[in-house]
């Protein structure tokens, strides 16, 4: 759906207001081929578990923004929230009626890394170790660069940042494989237990729905 004129105005006021005046800790950019689609890296974040990082995340708003609200996404494992799962957010689709149509951009990023820093649980967050998340921060960077076409071509300073540490001695190849395998059950497990959730959730409507009636 094509994004309506008040939409595309209202996008490109905020984009040159955020470039002008950056979120603290929070980088976006617009797809470059589609105003609704813009991409965000979180970094650079005071938290020992996620120092070092940079989250790769993905808003997308409706082509009657601002009077509707956008959805996110995080495309980058940090351990906080599952990869490429809506996140129920007050700012977020799952909540319309929360949603008021003079929040900025600004305001969506300042509140998603203000999210993202604490432990409170929603549709899409996951719990997952402190050495997880430490592991997946270092990771993050890498990752990215070697995945995403868009982050390469959005963030290209990151991009050389990440060729500049590849300098540096990496890990040994038995850390690395343990570190993997570690992760990748805990992850698995922290699924798990967010579809169980959402499953549960949709047993107990039917329930009251049958009571109900």
């Amino acid at each position: 759906m094509q994004p309506s004129k008040l939409c595309k105005r209202r996008l490109a006021k905020e984009w040159k207001m955020l470039v002008k005046s950056p979120v603290q800790c929070v980088r976006a950019a617009p797809n470059p081929d589609n105003i609704l689609e813009w991409h965000f890296i979180i970094h650079s974040l005071d938290d020992d578990r996620y120092r070092n990082g940079y989250y790769h995340g993905i808003i997308l708003f409706p082509a009657d923004y601002p009077y509707k609200p956008p959805s996110v996404k995080m495309t980058t494992e940090s351990g906080r929230f599952a990869i490429n799962t809506k996140l129920c957010l007050s700012i977020t689709d799952f909540h319309p009626e929360s949603w008021n149509p003079l929040w900025s951009v600004s305001s969506i990023m300042a509140a998603i890394v203000s999210f993202f820093v604490e432990d409170l649980s929603t549709h899409g967050s996951i719990r997952t170790s402190k050495h997880t998340k430490k592991v997946l921060a270092k990771k993050s960077l890498g990752t990215n660069c070697k995945t995403s076409p868009i982050f390469r071509t959005l963030f290209p300073d990151l991009v050389e940042l990440y060729q500049a540490k590849l300098l540096v001695e990496p890990e040994s190849k038995e850390e690395q494989e343990e570190d993997v395998v570690k992760i990748s059950q805990e992850l698995t497990d922290s699924q798990i237990g967010l579809y169980s959730l959402g499953f549960l959730g949709i047993t107990i409507a039917i329930i009251f729905y049958l009571f109900k009636g």
